[in-house]
């Protein structure tokens, strides 16, 4: 009985050592994360009481897909776009509602969403006829 709980007590020992030698070291723990690069960010916003997240993701992943970043903003700007999809998914409209300030971002933002298209129709849980989303393509810090 005694060489089992030794062996039981031994055994912890070595699972706390091997634990404690997987803990980051204090030097470890000071190192900087590094500095996130600024880059492009898409963000959609849809319109309120619109809660399908398959489809938003759905429809996300479509412009995504589609975006072809040209002539980069600023760092810290970003084209708006307003787009009305149908309940067919058919892109009634996509026009810039926030400018960048740079009219090639602006331009492809608005066929990535024009392109993206047709997205899957609009789930029947949704009351409307078209469902307005924002869409912002930003070049972040």
């Amino acid at each position: 009985m005694r060489v089992v709980r030794l062996g039981r007590i031994a055994a912890c020992l070595a699972v706390a050592v091997l634990a404690a030698s997987l803990l980051p070291t204090q030097s470890e723990e000071k190192k900087a994360a590094p500095a996130p690069q600024p880059g492009p960010r898409l963000n959609a916003y849809f319109a309120k009481g619109f809660e399908d997240a398959a489809w938003q993701r759905a429809a996300f992943d479509k412009v995504a897909r589609s975006w072809k970043a040209a002539s980069p903003p600023e760092v810290g700007k970003k084209a708006v776009v307003i787009s009305t999809i149908t309940r067919d998914g058919k892109v009634m409209e996509a026009k810039i509602g926030t400018p960048s300030g740079s009219e090639g971002w602006d331009q492809a933002a608005v066929e990535a969403v024009k392109s993206a298209a047709p997205f899957p129709p609009l789930p029947r849980s949704w009351a409307g006829t078209s469902l307005e989303v924002h869409w912002h393509f930003a070049l972040e810090k």
